[in-house]
């Protein structure tokens, strides 16, 4: 014990008391609500039994690192029993999740990206198994959202989304239930996060769609010019090698792009539950 400032957890017996153990329980389902939808954590080549450790451990330590006393001495006014805690439970679930989302959405931005390319370069029926959604997805399409995990990992986006789920325990604490009457502000930020999505995946494209585009047109001028020139079957493959020099020549400013447009997420998530209170 310290005083001012008590940690969570700093005695072990008194830990392993109901209160903090609801507490703790609490702390994982926020944690584990992230977990499920965030990327990276929630890639399918991890383990279950491994992410459910990996969740147990982060929330046992946000836990013991947590300064809010308070969160505890307010929990012990709560019943415990399952219809006075399942509420805080959906709660903690729900921010969680939502977290969560906010950090996919940039994935399915370069995913979006990388279907509306497939559609142009003519590549859409060429589908694969996208080992990150576990379903059949273009190609290209695929190849971009391993991109954006890469760049996700090389920047260290992972380290900035569990301390901004860290914070979260300050914002929202695990005693207090959001205001109803402030719901539709977070479903207006949520719904203004996916619109960016849409947004962000069309100005990765818009450069290798704005060459195919004039591709498209010069193909269309030789069709009037040489009508006995089979342009078709020229056009399939001039698409696929024009789009992919120029997809591999625009990646270092999509990468540059995407560096300011992961930390953008990541002041979102940290404004995400201001104010619900």
């Amino acid at each position: 014990m310290t005083t001012g400032v008590q940690v969570l957890g700093g005695d072990f017996l008194q830990w392993l008391s109901m209160p903090h153990l609801i507490a703790t329980f609490l702390v994982f389902c926020r944690v584990s609500g992230l977990f499920l939808v965030a990327p990276f954590f929630n890639h399918p080549s991890l383990p279950m039994q491994l992410r459910l450790w990996f969740a147990l451990s982060t929330a046992v330590i946000f836990y013991l690192t947590l300064t809010v006393p308070q969160q505890v001495e307010q929990l012990q006014w709560v019943p415990m029993d399952m219809p006075h805690l399942l509420p805080y439970i959906f709660k903690e679930l729900a921010l969680g999740l939502l977290m969560g989302l906010v950090m996919k959405y940039v994935m399915d931005a370069f995913h979006i990206a990388g279907e509306s390319l497939s559609q142009q370069m003519g590549l859409s029926m060429a589908n694969a198994l996208d080992p990150s959604s576990g379903v059949n997805a273009p190609i290209l399409g695929n190849a971009l959202t391993q991109y954006a995990l890469v760049l996700f990992m090389v920047l260290g986006i992972h380290h900035w989304v569990l301390l901004s789920l860290h914070s979260s325990f300050e914002l929202i604490p695990l005693h207090l239930m959001p205001a109803m009457g402030k719901m539709g502000i977070l479903s207006e930020r949520m719904i203004l996060v996916s619109a960016g999505m849409f947004s962000t995946g069309i100005m990765l494209a818009a450069p290798v769609q704005a060459l195919l585009f004039m591709v498209e047109v010069a193909l269309g001028y030789i069709s009037k010019l040489m009508p006995q020139m089979n342009v078709f079957m020229v056009a399939a493959p001039l698409k696929v090698m024009l789009g992919l020099w120029a997809l591999m020549a625009f990646l270092p400013s999509m990468q540059t792009f995407m560096s300011e447009h992961y930390h953008d997420h990541i002041k979102v998530l940290r404004f995400l539950l201001k104010g619900l209170l």
